[in-house]
């Protein structure tokens, strides 16, 4: 059976993994090691936090957008991700660059179907 995610952030709470695809490719992991190394500093805070304590009360950096998809912010880029209940994990999905306002839905999409890929 083919890996389903890669471990990334463990905290004393939550384990952040990055979702592996069946192609063996890891979308967040690739978009994470993209961006400048101020933008992966301000992530890792982020994901620190959120692996610490399993919440961030700043709703502008994680917050819900739909059907059990989440999202972490910084700047305009997004990182997807979703929770394993009863795991204590947040599988990252993907990242992208925001233009609009609105979270484009081919990037949902995109979100639900790694997740559904993890959970076959």
């Amino acid at each position: 059976m083919p890996k389903r995610s890669e471990a990334f952030i463990k905290g004393k709470k939550v384990a952040i993994d990055v979702a592996v695809r069946p192609n063996e490719t890891a979308p967040a992991l690739e978009y994470f090691e993209g961006l400048s190394a101020n933008d992966q500093a301000r992530f890792i805070s982020w994901f620190g936090i959120m692996a610490d304590t399993a919440q961030i009360g700043n709703k502008q950096k994680f917050h819900s957008l739909e059907d059990g998809i989440y999202e972490f912010r910084v700047g305009k880029h997004r990182i997807l991700c979703f929770w394993v209940r009863g795991a204590g994990k947040l599988i990252l999905t993907h990242g992208f660059y925001k233009k609009t306002n609105k979270t484009p839905p081919g990037e949902l999409k995109l979100a639900k179907a790694i997740r559904n890929e993890y959970l076959a």
